[in-house]
């Protein structure tokens, strides 16, 4: 085994003969390390069949995508988390590899389904309890997971849990590291939320639980007194040399200044640091001991700098923002009862804006000090950021919401559904918004029509592809976002300890029904157009699905959304070209999202009775037929009803129209009689939704 070669060594377990286990994730294999010293393959390393593959294959035949961790029972059965490929297998005694919970798609599954049917996301950590059930740390989905009896259950929430072990009193501790908290659940009574950073977690026979948080493993006795064991060299190395070759620690927050400066909150080294125009690092504040008197900050979650070149410093740790001016002097910024301070911006006008995660509120501290509540009962406010007219944008990372503030008070939802732990939030000159999600691992921009798109990262948490395309790149929690000059992108990669630089390239593209032109939620079978130009020759994948092109022009494309997204929250609409992405956009799902085609002047697409098209110049007369035509019923079935000039009409057919995938036709009765002649208003409801307002048909 010395001799072998490994690629990202991960999971590790021992069985009862003191044979070794490794999760050797770059390699797409499970190993085993005899008592003897040597080495074996004994789950991956195999090509997966064009039907896919057979349950109860032999494990080395089998095609693995990134196992991650370990778990052995009592009866010499092991469970491998298969990270990137979202499932859990069960490597038998003899063999045998057969999924036990996941479909090997990206998603979630409610409660009670049975758990090889249930969609898991990027599962990690796995421990077995006293009954041999199985515990999963189901990262993405924010869960952590159990199965028992075939079937899949949630027991506790956390940010992204990576870690999990039982002690011998059957307590489960869940690693959260992004938050820096280990959660001890006890077989009874409520939860305990431990302060320490750990990605997993290992218990010895004395009771001591060891951990590690990817740069050095401590032991913590059962009196709560921590140790370092391994690890704990200078984190902060390379003050004064290139910053490509300096350390950070958990990097949480980014800023650039006018000139290109960058400043960065090197959270964990509880220091702010500047990389000059030159490249050179340095360290602006903080002395890199955690503490509260002069010079120290404690985690320092975010940094920011205005027109003046002052800093703000959100100091998490210490409960305060703190300021730092040009001549170096650190200042306190007139604050009271924070708790957990995430970010802190100025405006041109001298107001401070302040988000406390804890306490759910967004701040105001005016240039004389006066401070005044703008937003309370948020749900984990994080990233803060201000457009040139006074607008505030913010994130929820636990409400799974961007929103703005308007400067008079009203509150504009940002991207409704698209997101998954927005954290880190930056606005463009031209109102384009930049978020840093790191539920979803991306990089994503809203653009002025309200449409959401993938820009960087490719929704799976790694390190690679520098130099390359942007969405081609694995990013690790990124958690801020900045933009520097020329529109440089500055991302906080806090699991990968780096800046990352981009530049947004691709395509502009909006998704929108075909109907309507209008974004919104996807319905299974409906219309969708793919708008922007340079899309020949693309290829479209709506979750993972390849989507033929219905129809194409100078304008975008027309494809037709596919049933088998019924059910989900949401899909990813992917664009590539020879393989590679050009663009990836979240997009809401619905069980239906109606719309009518109609002329930008709002007249419907319709025919009247005798099959002519109906306008102003050929109206329908009261009380015949009128065929309406559009998109987004969805798969179910629901009623469909239809109003003309505000009137309930009778509908004498709705369905497909034969030839044209994804056409509804609506045959309803005009009104007679007691209606007025002229543009009357049209919409047709499925279910509870109704189409766009602002359609009419002609009647006389």
């Amino acid at each position: 085994a010395g001799a072998a070669r490994l690629d990202s060594p991960y999971g590790l377990a021992f069985d009862g003969s003191g044979n070794l286990y490794i999760a050797d994730l770059g390699n797409a294999r499970v190993r085993r390390v005899a008592a003897d010293g040597t080495i074996t393959t004994i789950a991956g390393g195999g090509a997966i069949p064009a039907g896919g593959m057979n349950e109860g294959s032999a494990a080395t035949v089998v095609s693995l995508v990134a196992p991650r961790n370990l778990a052995l029972d009592g009866y010499g059965s092991m469970y491998i988390s298969d990270f990137s490929g979202h499932r859990v297998y069960r490597l038998s005694p003899e063999g045998s590899l057969t999924t036990f919970a996941g479909t090997g798609i990206r998603g979630y599954s409610a409660d009670g389904t049975p758990a090889s049917l249930a969609r898991l996301a990027y599962p990690a950590g796995l421990a077995l309890d006293g009954q041999g059930v199985l515990y999963i740390a189901d990262s993405q989905n924010h869960l952590v997971r159990k199965v028992a009896r075939g079937a899949i259950s949630s027991i506790a929430r956390a940010l992204t849990p990576t870690g999990l072990v039982f002690d011998r009193f059957g307590s489960l501790y869940i690693a959260d590291p992004y938050v820096e908290q280990i959660i001890e659940m006890p077989a009874t009574g409520p939860a305990i939320v431990l302060a320490s950073s750990a990605r997993d977690l290992a218990f010895a026979g004395d009771g001591s639980l060891y951990t590690a948080d990817g740069s050095r493993a401590r032991r913590i006795s059962f009196t709560g007194l921590s140790t370092i064991v391994a690890g704990g060299g200078n984190l902060a190395h390379g003050d004064g040399s290139a910053a490509t070759l300096a350390l950070l620690n958990h990097p949480s927050g980014v800023t650039a200044d006018s000139l290109g400066n960058l400043y960065i909150a090197d959270r964990d080294n509880h220091r702010i640091r500047r990389v000059s125009l030159d490249g050179t690092i340095t360290t602006v504040a903080g002395t890199g001991i955690a503490g509260d008197g002069g010079a120290q900050l404690h985690s320092p979650s975010a940094v920011t700098v205005d027109a003046r070149g002052n800093l703000y410093i959100a100091d998490t740790g210490n409960q305060r923002v703190r300021k730092m001016t040009p001549a170096g002097s650190i200042l306190p910024v007139p604050s009271t009862g924070l708790v957990s301070p995430t970010y802190a911006v100025a405006g041109p006008d001298e107001n401070i804006y302040i988000a406390d995660g804890s306490q759910g509120t967004i701040s105001k501290v005016s240039a004389t000090g006066v401070i005044t509540t703008l937003l309370k009962g948020l749900q984990s406010p994080r990233g803060l950021a201000l457009d040139s007219v006074g607008n505030l944008y913010f994130t929820e990372t636990g409400g799974q919401r961007v929103q703005r503030l308007g400067r008079s008070g009203d509150l504009i939802s940002l991207g409704a559904g698209a997101w998954s732990v927005p954290c880190g939030i930056a606005v463009a000159a031209n109102g384009d918004v930049f978020v840093a999600d790191s539920g979803l691992q991306r990089i994503l921009r809203v653009d002025s029509l309200g449409q959401v798109t993938a820009i960087a990262g490719t929704g799976s948490a790694g390190f690679s592809g520098d130099e390359g395309a942007a969405l081609s790149t694995e990013l690790s929690f990124p958690w801020d976002v900045a933009i520097g000059p020329e529109g440089t992108l500055y991302v906080a990669d806090l699991g990968n300890n780096r800046i990352r630089a981009v530049t947004p390239r691709g395509p502009a593209v909006a998704v929108v029904s075909a109907a309507s032109l209008l974004p919104g939620p996807l319905a299974p079978g409906m219309l969708v157009a793919v708008r922007g130009t340079g899309l020949n020759a693309v290829q479209i994948l709506i979750d993972s699905i390849p989507t033929p092109i219905l129809a194409a022009n100078n304008a975008g494309l027309i494809v037709q959304a596919p049933a088998q997204i019924a059910g989900l929250p949401s899909v990813q609409i992917e664009i590539l070209r020879d393989g590679k992405a050009l663009a990836q956009i979240p997009v809401p799902v619905a069980a239906a999202a109606p719309a009518l085609f109609a002329e930008t002047s709002g007249q419907a697409s319709a025919n009247n009775e005798d099959g002519t098209v109906n306008s102003a110049a050929n109206p329908a007369p009261r009380g015949s037929v009128i065929a309406l035509y559009g998109t987004g019923e969805g798969v179910t079935g629901l009623p469909i009803s239809v109003r003309i000039g505000d009137y309930p009409v009778e509908v004498l057919y709705a369905g497909p129209v034969d030839g044209y995938p994804g056409l509804l036709q609506v045959d309803a009765r005009v009104p007679a009689g007691y209606v007025a002649p002229g543009n009357l208003a049209v919409t047709i409801t499925v279910g509870q939704i109704s189409s766009q307002p602002g359609v009419t048909i002609a009647v006389n």
